[in-house]
């Protein structure tokens, strides 16, 4: 964004990265919101029953008396209990601070200036203490505070979720949306062997809700958005949609979204006499692995729709949970488990299963690199034949097409070709949902060298 000359692209860019960031820290954040008409506000945010509405500036010179001014007269048509925020990377002029110290005693603006940005980036954590911090220096001693300046970064430890890299590609390289399976029964979602749930002896959290308010097509998505965007999804993202007849199997949360568009639109849910669909989909973060699943029908209707946390271990503050529940309603039902181990099964398989690869999952994250990286193979189903898992898993693992395999290691694109070998596989459950994923290894580059 620094490097950004055209203004209104960078300030857009900068709300979606501040409604990020308050969203990491455990804030319930939204951009655009209604709390103060007929005047336009950049967010709003709240923890607990703090209520901030927020102005982001990202201009050329520092911010004006008039910025204080205008969010001044916003904040009167709004609840006296609710603070003021400006965001300026520009800083602020002395005039603008002075009158936000003249003005404490009518209606408390806080200031934050880009130290304040790169150091809640660095660690979100630190957002909510920061915005106390600066609310009892102006209130009780008239003084505003920021953050020393902090070295610059080239990253910080949270970037854009990873799933928004990752595609699905034929074996030549030609992007696909999804993966259609046929099966006469629901399929379980494929996943990778990073789900933080790697340890069954060990106990964590298991948190399940049930979302009854949660009825419509539109809410579920907006429900999975929250998920993605608040940073749940930066381990990975993994879904599938399963009627009678038909499953279909994707990564990334930009071609969930396509294929329920899609779904609506053809109508293919009341296709065939099917009474609708459902959807199970599951994110990873770096200390926790979720679960949402939903049925959905004709007419953009949804029911059941099942949310599941797993930690390592159990959170002292659960405001996540309420900011969750603030936006989408409370939940009706949930299931608190201090022991996961039973809801979770892994093994080896040996030898090792070849795999018959017709496509990759390719990731394009910079950060391995300029050069795209195979993190995944599609193949056909090598289980029509054999077994090798014990009873937890179905007979219907004989009735579907394809199958997508985690890989280790990755891969560049251009040593992609060789023979793939089905290794290692996880088996859990969460929210209704069956979660399986594989891992494939493939042998040294010289002894593949032959290989086509």
């Amino acid at each position: 964004m620094q490097t950004e000359k055209n203004p209104q692209r960078r300030g857009v860019a900068f709300e979606r990265l501040l409604l990020r960031l308050f969203r990491i820290a455990g804030l319930q954040a939204e951009i655009n919101p209604t709390i103060s008409l007929p005047r336009q506000t950049d967010l709003i945010a709240s923890y607990g029953e703090q209520t901030y509405l927020i102005e982001a500036k990202w201009e050329a010179k520092p911010v004006s008396v008039d910025v204080i001014d205008s969010v001044d007269s916003r904040l009167r048509r709004t609840d006296p209990s609710v603070l003021g925020v400006v965001i300026s990377m520009s800083g602020f002029s002395k005039t603008c601070l002075e009158e936000v110290v003249r003005k404490r005693g009518e209606r408390t603006i806080l200031l934050v200036d880009s130290n304040d940005v790169k150091s809640a980036m660095s660690d979100p954590s630190k957002l909510i203490r920061m915005l106390r911090t600066k609310y009892q220096r102006l209130t009780r001693m008239g003084e505003i505070w920021f953050n020393d300046p902090a070295p610059e970064q080239k990253s910080y430890f949270w970037r854009s979720p990873e799933d928004d890299h990752v595609s699905l590609v034929t074996v030549g390289g030609t992007p696909i949306p999804w993966v259609e399976n046929r099966a006469e029964s629901s399929s379980p979602i494929f996943g990778s062997l990073s789900i933080p749930i790697d340890q069954p002896s060990q106990h964590g959290m298991a948190s399940i809700k049930l979302f009854p308010d949660v009825r419509s097509l539109d809410s579920v998505k907006q429900l999975i958005s929250y998920l993605h965007d608040g940073g749940k999804c930066d381990g990975g993202f993994r879904w599938t949609l399963t009627n009678r007849r038909l499953s279909w199997h994707g990564v990334g949360h930009p071609s969930l979204l396509a294929a329920l568009e899609r779904e609506n639109r053809e109508n293919i849910l009341a296709a065939q006499g099917n009474p609708g669909i459902t959807l199970h989909c599951h994110g990873i973060a770096i200390d926790e692995f979720w679960n949402l699943s939903a049925d959905i029908y004709e007419a953009t209707e949804a029911d059941n729709c099942d949310l599941s946390f797993v930690m390592q271990e159990p959170p002292l503050d659960m405001t996540r949970f309420h900011q969750i529940t603030d936006t989408f309603g409370s939940w009706w039902e949930s299931r608190m488990s201090w022991d996961y181990g039973n809801d979770f099964t892994f093994g080896n398989i040996e030898p090792g299963i070849e795999l018959e690869v017709t496509g990759y999952v390719v990731s394009n994250n910079p950060d391995y690199g300029s050069e795209a990286n195979v993190i995944g193979v599609l193949a056909r189903n090598p289980f029509t034949q054999q077994n090798p898992f014990p009873n937890s898993l179905s007979s219907s693992w004989r009735k579907i097409s394809g199958i997508i395999c985690h890989t280790a290691p990755y891969r560049r694109w251009t040593d992609r070709r060789g023979r793939y070998y089905l290794t290692h596989w996880v088996h859990a459950e969460a929210a209704g949902a069956t979660v399986v994923a594989f891992e494939a290894s493939r042998p040294s580059l010289f002894a593949t060298r032959n290989s086509r």
